[in-house]
């Protein structure tokens, strides 16, 4: 077998010498993984196979290489080599302390990344560990060393505003429209927004940052597309983001293809990685240990308890409330109808349906949690979950709390009921200005009487920084969205923060809430699969409502 390797499209070139070979390819091509090429007369492999290639024993120098790259985690040299000059008056490098030594691993292995002539390379650090400063270093080093123009950020709308924010608080000063321009990820679905980013770079070095990159969703979506267009645009491409792996493993394929310029359709990820659903829930991928040296070969994470940051790990507490009568006798019947219709149906009618049945879930979660459902007319004190929250905040006094729910309505009814702490109520139908919303950011974190926020999950998981005066926050209800939910506690325990968090999650007795919690469980796992990391550092622990009080009065010590 004649094999090699093709750097840009990253796949192997195989050209079979014998009928034993052609039976190997033939079973790559019966997985969709292997493409015939008729004009030069090989198979294209997709880099997914690397350890099917690697037990067939060839002894080719640059396979050899490429396999060390994936299987060994080589530090790639070390960082006082020097890539230019020009670089003394800058703070990271006039003050040791400034850059901490994970940081510098993680410039130092995307600067090696960019010299091997890579397409790009990830930061996929835990959130709140500091990865703007890792790429405004790693810009500042381009710039000197190979005359890098400026920085294009692509990011969500609500994290524009913080990227100027870190250029001015690291760099100085506000940077010049010729040096550094941010774009949302919506943008990138118009041909409007695509020309301004063509505009703006040109025929310049531009250093690409796809912050937040898990928001582009499939593999093969416009938003996903747009950002393929622009990445071509750029002469390195850095996707960065605390939870590359969205909610499922092959939510990991658009940062694939930005970080090579390579393509794995999602199919043939599935081919690959052939997902198996038990009777309890749990869900297992075949085969996945074998794509998480492809994912370290093409970024850098580490998990939280080698970054030294000193942070006491947070503790998260899950208690348990009955539902009130009016929402359990409307969840009990809606679960039985859903349940005599999974009863009635075989594998194959099931996977037809599954749209529909996820809505269903989808409401008996609804029902457990949302007590607008039950009508304007209901009053708070019945809903139990309210009883709860009133109590968690008595107990808290004058210290800072966060409730996190999906709910607008939920979030709105919390802060009315405690207009003394003068709440921040923000979520995806606040009607108000970014500039509102931004001066409301700023009181919660600034103003000592504001001592709650209400804030939506789905809108405002992400951008937030509220670890500097808040240590506590209460999650009203769960989402499955495994990054959603993750964002989201990470707005409290990160960089900065100098006190232990405490988070009180909430799950109905007796409903599907305590299911997904497992199901996030899970998905944390398959992320640990890929990443070859722990990738949470969180202690959890059930507790009844009593306990909890307990908790708060004695062991948290709140006040």
């Amino acid at each position: 077998m004649k094999c090699g390797w093709h750097e840009h499209s990253r796949q192997f070139v195989l050209v079979p010498q014998s009928a034993d070979d052609k039976e190997k390819i033939e079973v790559l091509r019966k997985r969709g993984l292997a493409r015939p090429d008729m004009i030069r007369g090989c198979t294209w492999v997709s880099e997914a196979c690397w350890a099917d290639l690697y037990e067939w024993g060839w002894s080719d120098d640059s396979l050899r290489h490429l396999f060390r790259r994936y299987t060994e985690d080589l530090p790639g040299g070390g960082w006082g080599r020097p890539i230019g000059h020009g670089l003394e008056d800058l703070p990271f490098y006039r003050n040791p302390d400034y850059l901490k030594p994970y940081q510098k691993e993680a410039i130092m292995r995307a600067r090696d990344a960019y010299l091997a002539k890579r397409k790009g390379y990830g930061i996929y650090l835990p959130m709140g560990s500091g990865k703007g400063l890792v790429l405004l270093a790693l810009l500042k080093i381009l710039q000197a060393a190979d005359g890098f123009h400026g920085m294009l950020v692509v990011c969500p709308k609500r994290v524009i505003a913080e990227w100027y924010a870190e250029w001015q608080k690291h760099l100085g000063g506000m940077p010049g429209a010729h040096e550094f321009l941010a774009v949302n990820y919506e943008s990138l679905r118009t041909s409007k927004g695509l020309d301004v980013v063509r505009q703006f770079a040109g025929n310049r070095r531009i250093l690409g940052v796809f912050d937040e990159a898990q928001a582009l969703g499939s593999a093969t979506s416009q938003v996903t597309e747009g950002a393929v267009t622009v990445a071509n645009l750029c002469r390195f491409v850095v996707p960065m983001t605390g939870t590359p792996v969205r909610n499922r493993p092959k939510s990991f394929l658009p940062i694939y293809r930005l970080s090579t310029g390579a393509v794995i359709t999602e199919q043939q990820f599935d081919r690959k990685f052939p997902e198996r659903l038990y009777p309890d829930g749990r869900r297992a991928y075949k085969n996945l240990k074998q794509f998480a040296p492809v994912f370290r070969s093409i970024g850098y994470r580490r998990a939280e308890e080698e970054l030294g940051l000193d942070l006491p790990p947070p503790t998260v507490r899950l208690v348990t409330v009955p539902l009130s009568p009016s929402q359990r006798s409307q969840y009990t019947q809606m679960a039985q109808e859903f349940y005599a219709t999974l009863k009635g149906m075989d594998d194959q009618e099931f996977r037809v349906v599954a749209k529909s049945g996820l809505a269903q879930v989808t409401r008996l979660l609804q029902l457990s949690s949302h007590p607008g459902l039950m009508g304007d007319s209901v009053n708070d004190g019945y809903i139990e979950r309210m009883r709860v929250v009133d109590e968690i905040l008595a107990e808290a006094g004058g210290e800072k709390a966060v409730v996190w729910s999906r709910h607008p309505d939920v979030l709105t009814r919390i802060g009315f009921r405690h207009p003394d702490r003068l709440p921040v109520v923000l979520h995806g139908q606040t009607g108000k200005s970014a500039a509102w919303v931004d001066a409301e950011k700023v009181r919660f974190n600034t103003d000592p009487t504001c001592t709650l926020g209400c804030f939506s999950v789905t809108a405002f998981g992400q951008g937030l920084n509220l670890q500097e005066n808040c240590r506590l926050a209460i999650y009203w209800d769960l989402t499955w969205a495994y990054e959603k939910h993750a964002q989201s506690m990470k707005r409290l325990d990160r960089l900065g923060q100098t006190r232990q968090v405490h988070i009180v999650v909430l799950l109905g007795r007796d409903t599907i809430d305590p299911y997904i919690w497992q199901l996030l469980t899970s998905k944390r796992q398959d992320e640990e699969i890929m990443t070859g990391v722990p990738s949470g550092r969180a202690l959890t622990e059930e507790m009844t409502r009593d306990g909890l009080m307990a908790a708060l009065k004695k062991g948290l010590k709140i006040r």
